[in-house]
């Protein structure tokens, strides 16, 4: 502000002398947006426009704060971001690029949603993590969302920058990134690994990415009847086959149609493959595959033949025409409406311990359950396994004797009505990081009070060996309240102290942290 100076000339310089702004004595005030955070001077000088430049003056300096550049510009200094919860941004100065990291799940949709506040548009990338940085996915410079598959597990990036189709584009944004897990991979891609199948219980899957095969096996017998009937969800189409390598033998459904039905030649492992249909308009989406047996092939019946036409002499005895022998149709078990179990995917760090629950969903009049769950025991090894909440009140037992499958037996004296956890298991991660392993569940058997076996639907999930994001304290990739009851349980001693959990970055777990951890769920 002018005393009885006239005019002054303002610049702000580097400390090295160079000119960052100026105001070249044309006006008295200056907007100048930091290219960098450090120590910076004001220099005040009578302009070159006045004759007597001598007076007085004083300088008020203002900061747009909203305008800082809070996330870093390379990889190395990415935000880590959870799903569902809105994080501030600005594109300031005009050459800022804000990295945000995310932990992807293979065949995962995410949906990248921009809220402008006082910037009119960005460029939105989704980028790899490999040196060359590929672009995944992109905005192109307008719009508000981006959506992407991701073609694997691990660490990916959201990159906002200025969007070349405006003059001027700093301002104020907020991103959200948003999952939907109904796509997640839960199978593997290759024989091998394939998820073990029962007979009569519908297990979930779904085609995504484009390209993915998902491998299921099971030991089939010489001449009985098999019937595979796939419940279509949100796919519109599916390819099917199954294959046993040792003889040769395929059946498919070549993408048309929901079911095949085959007798097998020998006794040994069968494995389906389903994947993509080639007529499909977009071949992502959900299934639920049911797989069952009819008893043993029954051979056609003979024809009948025609009677021979009597004669005066002699009269021919009449042959006896065959009985036809009604051919037995396995009839394909209905996707049931209620029971669900789920196992919860999670993400760990080599060397931590972390829990996995198996959710019991949809429970009506259930009082017997028995299940097996399978692991890759290269990955993960079991330090306990716990009964579940909805289990408290059953005989609850397991057999983890074998590495790398669990046996489940539970039965309760009255019926299980409600959803919660079957059984928690107690995991220490021994794989490498960027490794993965499924977890799937097979060989269920359900009893309801009636004494009526049930079926019901089984829903695998996965265990990734990676870092998990800042307050993540489960490892569900989402911030939640359970996350600031994680918090706060370490800050009393009941759990120990884990720095991913320090959100406000003073270098402890506090109260703070599960303030700020709480009001981030409440934002997702």
């Amino acid at each position: 502000e002018l005393g009885n100076a006239r005019g002054v000339s303002i610049a702000v310089k580097n400390p090295n002398g160079s000119a960052n702004a100026a105001s070249d004595g044309i006006s008295h005030n200056l907007e100048w947006i930091a290219p960098d955070s450090g120590i910076y001077y004001i220099v005040i000088s009578a302009p070159a426009q006045l004759r007597d430049g001598i007076g007085t003056y004083t300088v008020k300096v203002e900061a747009e704060t909203s305008l800082n550049d809070r996330h870093g510009d390379t990889p190395n200094g990415a935000t880590q971001i959870g799903y569902g919860n809105a994080v501030a941004g600005a594109i300031s100065p005009v050459n800022d690029l804000d990295y945000f990291s995310f932990q992807s799940r293979r065949g995962v949709r995410y949906t990248f949603a921009m809220d402008y506040g006082t910037t009119s548009g960005v460029s939105l990338t989704v980028r790899g993590n490999t040196t060359g940085q590929e672009v995944l996915a992109s905005n192109f410079g307008e719009g508000s969302d981006v959506t992407w598959i991701s073609p694997d597990d691990g660490t990916y990036y959201a990159v906002v920058s200025k969007s070349p189709r405006l003059t001027s584009a700093i301002g104020t944004y907020n991103l959200t990134i948003d999952s939907d897990y109904a796509l997640e991979d839960r199978h593997r891609d290759i024989p091998t690994w394939a998820t073990q199948i029962g007979f009569g219980n519908a297990i979930a899957g779904a085609i995504s990415p484009t390209d993915d095969y998902d491998y299921f096996s099971f030991p089939g017998e010489r001449d009985e009847t098999y019937t595979l009937q796939v419940h279509l969800g949100t796919a519109t189409a599916v390819r099917f086959s199954v294959v046993n390598y040792a003889t040769g033998f395929s059946a498919s459904n070549y993408g048309s149609g929901t079911m095949i039905r085959w007798t097998a030649p020998i006794t040994g492992n069968y494995v389906l493959v389903l994947s993509a249909a080639d007529q499909a308009a977009d071949p992502v989406g959900t299934y639920q595959v049911v797989l069952t047996r009819g008893g043993n092939a029954v051979s056609p019946p003979p024809p009948a033949t025609q009677a021979p036409t009597p004669t005066p002499e002699p009269v021919p005895t009449p042959t006896p025409q065959p009985t036809p022998v009604p051919v037995a149709t396995p009839t394909p078990v209905a996707i049931p409406t209620d029971a669900i179990l789920t196992v919860e995917s999670r993400t760990a760090p080599p060397g931590a311990t972390v829990l996995v629950p198996v959710r019991l969903e949809e429970a009506r009049e259930i009082n017997s359950l028995e299940f097996n769950l399978f692991y890759n025991p290269s990955i993960a090894e079991i330090v306990n396994v716990h009964q579940g909440s909805r289990t408290s009140t059953t005989s609850f037992s397991y057999n983890a004797e074998i590495p790398g499958v669990i046996r489940f037996g539970t039965t309760a004296a009255r019926d299980v009505n409600a959803d919660g956890s079957a059984a928690v298991v107690e995991f220490r991660i021994i794989g490498e990081r960027g490794s993965s392993s499924p977890i799937t569940l097979a060989d269920s058997a359900v009893g309801d009070s009636r004494g009526r076996l049930r079926t019901i639907n089984l829903v695998p999930g996965s265990l990734t060996v990676d870092d998990t994001i800042a307050g993540d304290g489960n490892g569900d990739g989402n911030i939640t309240a359970i996350d600031a009851l994680i918090a706060l349980r370490m800050f009393v001693g009941l759990a120990e102290e884990d720095l991913a959990m320090d959100v406000n970055n003073d270098g402890q777990v506090t109260p703070d942290d599960a303030r700020q951890l709480l009001a981030m769920a409440r934002q997702g």
